[in-house]
């Protein structure tokens, strides 16, 4: 049984634009981990350098106090997201390959049953 609901257009669609946020997000999220310049301004400040009080991190607090004991820096979240998305758009990736491998699949049979006829 063919599950075919993806003509081969949209599915060679689906795959270029897959393969495309992919790179992107991933690039993204290389971006966001070592905090580049370039995309510093397009988070907001709640974003960066999260402060918490001594309270949320005791341990942290009493280890090393240079310049101020009740904030402690946290990495932001951003990379993650990109990276959750990267994935979601493998999994887009993995079922247009699996829709442009039906409409093969499909093309063939329909090309070979027709040839043998009159």
């Amino acid at each position: 049984m063919v599950y075919r609901f993806c003509g081969p257009k949209c599915s060679n669609c689906c795959f270029v634009l897959s393969i495309w946020g992919i790179v992107m997000l991933i690039i993204l999220g290389i971006f966001f981990q070592t905090r580049a310049v370039t995309v510093s301004e397009d988070v907001d400040e709640d974003g960066w350098d999260q402060t918490a009080t001594s309270q949320s991190y005791p341990k942290i607090s009493r280890i090393s106090c240079s310049n101020d004991c009740n904030s402690v820096e946290r990495p932001s979240p951003q990379h993650k997201n990109c990276y959750i998305a990267a994935g979601m758009y493998g999994f887009t990736l993995l079922i247009s390959i699996w829709q442009k491998y039906e409409n093969s699949r499909a093309a063939y049979r329909a090309g070979s049953t027709s040839s043998g006829r009159l």
